[in-house]
């Protein structure tokens, strides 16, 4: 019964006399719908979730975008369920329900495709790359902007035509739109995977030599994998929705005055809507739950080594945490040597220290090749012999030499061999001397850190912190 009045409502141009009890139960229904609108939206228990993981750093930038998205498309669905507190083909019912409704829907679309942007621009280092992304993304946007636009167009004729097959050309248009935005959206996510594409291959790469190679461990491991799924999704619906106009357009043209039922194939539209949507909750909450697990694991390992954890942010906003147990040792070690000066600026060592982060895999082979040299004095020249520097846990007390082959009689050397008795440091070092302050002040520009062990880390490890944490 409630079918045959919906489709009666919506297709006839004459009042619909209902009667009273169906009515009364339909509006109580009606107005419990309209008040449970934002609890009853398919994000609002992913926003409780990431909202709880998060707790204080709700504030994030990409937080606030899918908080916001879920406000305006529950609000869209508000305005859309107040049709059925007073039915009928009316203006009022048309304009609110349909055109305004489709505002909010369209405005927290818009917000919620900025996310695989924001995502990739935090990752890709490179302007070049990431303006194919934008454009794509701007183009997407205004195929939701055009269909804003088409309701307010679209209204008058569907309420003040005589036409009979005027549902039919409101069909073929609206769905023409449909297909522009899904093509739409195929370019925008295609455009993402060629520029995360090398991270995406090399993360597959490991996954296909690991134990766990499966289609769920991947789901939850590796990020742009989500946005694959995403995208396959998308090309998948493309083809129904190109094969559906196809009978529109018949349909048009026969001037078949029978109105095709779009009810099943909207739904489905919906449905793939969400699922991409609902994939960006998901992506937030399985890189929360890594990093979680993540520190956990670093934390319980150097609690039991003995060392800290370091984390230094970036020019790029990016974060990568590593570790680095011999960093100030080594600070200490050249800057104590009497003829550190003597060392040219362009050194090895220097030159990694003051690379770029994204660099980071190249600079640490180098570092590793550095750090196992024993550097030694020249016959011809007055350079000291620096002791080996130390890369391992079983710290070597240092030995500073001149070229005498006596000890050098220096007071801050003696202070700090002084806190080393059997290889094992008994004092921690102060790092408010001068010798630190004035390191700090030469090299505060350096712009990575250098890990401990880097051989249980895999590509993915890095990336990840990239992601979550913009």
């Amino acid at each position: 019964m409630e079918e045959i009045l919906a489709v009666s409502e919506k297709y006839s141009n004459y009042t619909l006399i209902v009667p009273e009890n169906v009515q009364k139960g339909r509006t109580i229904d009606a107005y419990q719908k309209v008040a449970l609108s934002y609890i009853l939206s398919p994000y609002f228990l992913w926003v409780v979730l990431i909202l709880i993981m998060n707790g204080k750093n709700w504030k994030r930038l990409i937080m606030i975008l899918l908080i916001v998205h879920w406000i305006f498309r529950s609000t869209g669905d508000l305005l859309n369920k107040t049709m059925d507190i007073s039915p009928g083909f009316n203006a009022q019912n048309m304009y609110t329900g349909c055109a305004v409704a489709n505002i909010f829907w369209c405005i927290g679309e818009i917000i919620g495709d900025w996310y695989p942007l924001l995502r990739t621009k935090a990752i890709v280092n490179n302007k070049k790359k990431v303006r194919i992304v934008y454009f794509t993304c701007i183009i997407y946007n205004l195929t939701k902007v055009g269909s804003i636009i088409f309701y307010f167009l679209e209204m008058p004729i569907l309420l003040y035509s005589s036409d009979p097959n005027v549902w039919n050309e409101y069909n073929l248009r609206w769905w023409s739109i449909v297909a522009s935005m899904q093509s739409a959206s195929f370019l925008y996510d295609l455009s993402v995977i060629i520029c995360l594409k090398q991270n995406l291959f090399n993360q597959l790469k490991y996954y296909r030599s690991s134990i766990k190679n499966t289609f769920v461990e991947r789901f939850k491991r590796i990020s742009e994998f989500r946005i694959l799924i995403s995208m396959a999704v998308t090309v998948i619906f493309l083809p129904v929705i190109l094969i559906f106009i196809f009978f529109l357009f018949r349909s048009f043209k026969i001037k078949e005055y029978t109105v095709l039922d779009t009810d099943a194939i909207e739904n489905i539209r919906r449905i793939i809507a969400n699922i991409n949507y609902t994939l960006s909750y998901i992506d937030q909450i399985l890189l929360k739950c890594y990093v979680d697990h993540r520190n956990k694991t670093e934390y319980k390992t150097n609690f039991n080594s003995g060392s800290s954890s370091k984390t230094k942010t970036s020019d790029n906003k990016t974060y990568r945490e590593l570790q680095n147990p011999t960093y100030t040792f080594n600070k200490v070690l050249f800057k104590t040597s009497s003829n550190f000066d003597s060392f040219p600026r362009g050194s090895s060592l220097e030159n990694v220290s003051r690379s770029n982060s994204n660099t980071y895999f190249d600079d640490l082979s180098r570092m590793n090749s550095v750090s196992e040299n024993i550097y030694r004095s020249n016959s011809n020249t007055n350079k000291e012999p620096v002791s080996r520097m130390i890369n391992t846990n079983d710290y070597e007390k240092p030995s500073m030499m001149n070229n005498n082959n006596r000890p050098i009689n220096d007071k801050k050397i003696t202070e700090f061999n002084n806190n080393f008795i059997d290889n094992e440091l008994l004092l921690p070092i102060n790092t408010n001397t001068d010798v630190f302050r004035e390191y700090d002040n030469e090299y505060q520009n350096d712009s990575i850190i250098y890990p401990k062990i880097h051989s249980n880390r895999h590509p993915s490890d890095f990336k990840i912190y990239d992601y979550y944490l913009y």
